[in-house]
């Protein structure tokens, strides 16, 4: 894949989010382009200034990791509103013979 097609993709993903949750429905595609193109300028001059790495360090450390710790709290309450708080615990217990600590307040 071309790196000339990544920011192309980021715009479009932008403009479909955009369109799909009906937010300035009486400007034109062309000006909607515009505004995430010059957002996402903006945001790039950032990491280019004397400082651009110190914000790198920022953006890289907290973001990805407060992200991860998102992602991984929802499969954990995913996996017990649908699969069953219960019916795990047993499924850890048959499959690593150890029993999940009892400081979880579902765990008997």
């Amino acid at each position: 894949i071309s790196p000339h097609i990544s920011p192309y993709l980021q715009v479009e993903t932008i403009l479909t989010a955009v369109d799909d949750a009906g937010v300035g429905q009486n400007y034109p595609r062309a000006v909607k382009a515009a505004v995430a193109c010059l957002a996402m300028f903006g945001v790039g001059l950032l990491f280019v200034t004397r400082g651009g790495l110190h914000w790198l360090e920022l953006v890289d450390g907290y973001a990805a990791n407060l992200t991860l710790f998102i992602v991984g709290g929802m499969e954990c309450l995913a996996v017990g509103w649908v699969y069953g708080a219960d019916r795990f615990a047993a499924d850890t217990l048959e499959m690593a013979k150890t029993k999940l600590p009892k400081a979880l307040p579902w765990t008997r």
